[in-house]
């Protein structure tokens, strides 16, 4: 009888955990960005995408050339437009101030999705000198080659992951042991 209600009760711990790990478990997206300008500089870096589709945190460096003096856009030193764009095809990334350098980033399809049939397009660029960009200031178009990374799991996912297997593992060590006390009747 102990043994029924420890099932039951480790049966209704698993299936509230599925509820609140599955809730919050993460599908982050992270892009790695390595690119070339149309004047020969670089960028590279990274931006990344929480669960719930906002970006959570980035670190993208522009080298100089011509008239640019090189730039690093990076979470806390600079702002994310409030213009993304809904479906996630256009980022814009701005430095401390607002004329100062932007950088643009659009993607084919939404960049939630990952690199799948995906990529970041010709008309990603850097701008500066401007509150109009690009039509106005210093512009340079992105060539870019860029990769997303797929999310690692959470620990709460891996514990759930765990405690199902454990859970599998008992029930199929308690259904061999039955078997093994079974009545067997002989024939006469």
């Amino acid at each position: 009888m102990k043994r029924k209600n420890l099932i039951k009760s480790l049966s209704a711990a698993t299936i509230l955990a599925c509820g609140v790990v599955g809730a919050t478990a993460a599908s982050a997206t992270k892009w790695i960005v390595n690119g070339t300008f149309s004047d020969g500089a670089t960028l590279t870096g990274f931006f990344e995408f929480n669960q719930y589709g906002y970006i959570s945190d980035y670190d993208l460096k522009t080298s100089a050339a011509g008239a640019f003096a090189g730039f690093e856009f990076k979470s806390g030193a600079g702002y994310i437009a409030g213009s993304v764009s809904p479906d996630k095809t256009i980022i814009p990334f701005f430095g401390a101030t607002y004329n100062g350098p932007q950088l643009t980033l659009v993607s084919a399809l939404p960049l939630t999705t990952g690199l799948v049939g995906n990529s970041l397009t010709g008309a990603s660029y850097e701008c500066q000198n401007s509150f109009n960009c690009p039509s106005g200031g210093d512009v340079r178009f992105l060539n870019v080659a860029a990769t997303a990374i797929a999310p690692t799991p959470e620990p709460a996912t891996w514990a759930m992951m765990l405690m199902g297997f454990g859970l599998a593992g008992y029930g199929l060590r308690r259904r061999a042991t039955i078997r093994s006390q079974s009545v067997t009747f002989a024939i006469a």
